[in-house]
């Protein structure tokens, strides 16, 4: 399946991820972060859209609010505040498709 393909499919607005794999996960590099549908603020490069999706997930990611004081991973994205909390932490879902 081919990154255009699949994207079709995702309805808006859903939080996505797309990176380039590497043999490492602390390697990949991101390559689009942000909404896929009517609101999303940033388009997605064009020059990827004919690429193999190699691996496709929902992600939960949990982190700290205080991750910079804490010297934690940052969080997807690291600007986004959230709605809710479970005591210190944060959860957001994203798609993350790894081309």
């Amino acid at each position: 399946m081919i990154l255009k393909d699949l994207l079709e499919v995702l309805t808006g607005p859903d939080e996505i991820l797309i990176v380039r794999a590497a043999e490492k996960e602390a390697d990949q590099k991101t390559l689009y972060k942000g909404y896929r549908g009517p609101d999303a603020h940033m388009e997605i490069p064009t020059e990827i859209m004919q690429e193999t999706v190699r691996q496709f997930r929902i992600f939960p990611e949990i982190r700290s609010r205080e991750w910079k004081e804490r010297n934690l991973m940052p969080p997807m994205d690291a600007e986004k505040t959230s709605d809710f909390l479970f005591s210190d932490l944060q959860m957001s879902l994203y798609y993350k498709i790894i081309i």
